[in-house]
């Protein structure tokens, strides 16, 4: 608006200015023409002061333009700040609104925050009210169940320690000492012998010549096999292959001949066991090696060599007849079923006398020794482990009577057996010979038996020194051996 008064002003102004330098002109050239015929013409001095009134018009006007000019200037510079101002004042009042609302929005959603926190902590405070309600029901459950199981348990311990009393006096007066579980085991060996031996029938009966060439050349065989066994790693492997390698060929020509082959080979075992471990014991690993891999590789041999060796000793079953007049014959019958060998027997069986108790309790304890390191064996493929020989052991510290009999074979099987089982069962194993050392040796120090206070002190010094930290002797086999090597000279 100011700027098009200016140019306003300013055009009026040179409108002005063209006229006065025309008059200006006009009067310049009538006083020059007239003065040279020397004469003023009053009209031109009339026109000449009628442009200086118009002049002073113009300056008037000019100045009137100039003040008007500056008032308004004035006017606008006023109204310009009053509109700065007023919008400085707006953006102040929509900066402090803007401030206030942020604020007001800042505090609600700290005020949403803080119910989202309360609402959450209640949350959790009653989830956790209700966890540890939860908890102490289940406590509270646990523990009725365990007084529960407990009663429980009680009343089948006792239920069962009555079982096992009436299995006791029914066995006792039955003339034997056995645990069920272990009466149930040695059937299922003696089963498995039996259905080998009738398979082996149509060999084992045959009178031909043919057969009775084969018979014995599967003997000879396996014989030689099982008497090439020595106590090293490399022997064990190879006769062991040798052996299963035979059973094989066997059974690929038949049933009978493989039946024949087991019987020979489980008749071998026991009779290299009973005419070695006796006198040197640390021969029992090396043979119970070689039988724990054949057993592995050939699962058949497993039980009817178990059947045979519960024939030779029952003690590895382990049970132990008792002498009772109504349930045997006579006191050879109970000899034959105790394991004793019968000497100067006549040749249709009948006769003869029971071996010597000393000669019967060395061949016992051969045979428990090689059943102890049989399940000891360190080999995966085995199916008759340290399991079993937990359970031989505490089958006869329950069901056992406390003789010299027992004790020697409670002393060979932790010869042979102890090391592993305090290896495996650590704590538990030491209790059960706390349990030796607490009520079988107290009892056997009270029986009268000839020759049981050796066998008591002999169990006795192996609990004693700790003899089953330290593995026993022939347990560690050697890869080879080096007397066997052969120097050749060229």
């Amino acid at each position: 608006m100011q700027e098009e008064a200016k140019a306003s002003a300013a055009q009026q102004l040179a409108l002005l200015d063209a006229e006065w330098e025309s008059a200006e002109a006009t009067v310049e050239d009538v006083v020059q023409g007239r003065s040279c015929r020397g004469a003023v013409d009053v009209a031109a001095k009339d026109q000449l002061e009628a442009l200086r009134k118009r002049r002073d018009v113009r300056d008037r006007r000019l100045k009137g333009l100039e003040t008007a000019l500056e008032t308004e200037h004035k006017q606008f510079e006023a109204a310009l700040a009053r509109r700065i101002k007023q919008q400085e004042e707006e953006a102040e009042a929509a900066t402090t609104a803007a401030a206030k609302a942020a604020a007001e929005a800042q505090k609600r959603k700290e005020e949403a925050e803080a119910a989202k926190e309360r609402a959450r902590a209640e949350e959790i405070e009653k989830a956790e009210r209700q966890k540890a309600e939860e908890e102490k029901r289940q406590k509270a459950e646990a523990a009725t169940i365990q007084v529960q199981a407990k009663e429980k348990e009680k009343t089948e311990a006792k239920k069962l320690a009555e079982v096992e009393a009436r299995n006791r006096a029914e066995a006792q007066r039955a003339g034997l000492r056995c645990g069920p579980p272990a009466q149930e085991f040695d059937a299922a060996c003696s089963s498995a012998l039996k259905r080998t031996r009738d398979a082996a029938k149509g060999i084992t009966s045959s009178t031909d010549s043919y057969t009775r060439k084969t018979r014995r050349n599967i003997d000879r065989k396996l014989g030689t096999y099982i008497a090439q066994i020595s106590a090293t790693q490399e022997q064990v492997v190879r006769k062991a292959g040798e052996i299963i390698s035979s059973l094989e060929v066997l059974k690929r020509e038949g049933e009978a001949l493989y039946s024949f082959g087991i019987l020979s080979l489980c008749k071998r075992f026991i009779s290299q066991v009973a005419a070695q471990v006796p006198q040197l014991p640390s021969f029992a690993f090396p043979v119970a090696e070689v039988a724990a891999e054949v057993c592995s590789r050939c699962p058949d041999v497993l039980l009817p060599l178990l059947g045979l060796l519960h024939e030779a000793c029952p003690l590895t079953v382990p049970k132990l007849p008792v002498y009772v007049k109504s349930v045997y014959r006579s006191e050879a019958d109970f000899y034959r079923a105790s394991g004793y060998r019968f000497l100067d027997v006549a040749d249709d069986g009948s006769g003869g006398r029971p071996e010597a108790t000393d000669d019967y309790l060395r061949r016992l304890k051969g045979f428990v020794a090689f059943y102890g390191a049989f399940t000891q064996v360190n080999n995966p493929r085995s199916t008759h482990g340290l399991d079993f020989a937990w359970m031989w052991l505490s089958r006869a510290l329950n069901y056992l009577p406390r003789n010299r009999a027992v004790a020697s074979a409670l002393h060979a099987f932790l010869s042979s057996a102890g090391y592993a089982m305090a290896v495996r069962y650590g704590r538990q194993f030491q209790k059960l010979l706390s349990l030796i050392q607490a009520d079988v040796l107290p009892e056997l120090q009270t029986c009268q038996e000839d020759g049981v206070g050796a066998a008591r002190m002999r169990l006795e010094a192996y609990i004693t020194r700790q003899e089953w930290r330290n593995p026993p002797e022939g347990r560690n086999l050697p890869r080879t051996d080096a007397s066997s090597l052969t120097i050749h000279e060229y």
